[in-house]
């Protein structure tokens, strides 16, 4: 059992790497790439809503067995949908 003063949270970093390509379109193969979005089924409201809907019934979850990493899930969550933005 702790005693007072004793802190037995842990902290840690999470470092991680993403790789980034990019290139330069011309107008007509940007809007060629634009029309080809909007025909794709991953852009579809319902389904991110469902996968946000699922996500949050696991935080939810996960709240109670681990409430600080239901906190950074849940905060990660949030800057993975401003992104989005």
């Amino acid at each position: 059992m702790p005693t007072i003063g004793e802190d037995r949270r842990q902290y840690f970093r999470i470092e991680d790497t993403v790789g980034v390509h990019y290139e330069i379109l011309t107008e007509r193969e940007a809007e060629i790439r634009l029309a080809s979005f909007a025909q794709e089924k991953f852009d579809s409201p319902g389904r991110l809503q469902n996968a946000e809907r699922q996500l949050q019934l696991l935080i939810d979850k996960l709240r109670i067995q681990n409430p600080e990493f239901a906190e950074a899930i849940e905060l990660l969550n949030i800057k993975f949908n401003l992104l989005k933005e």
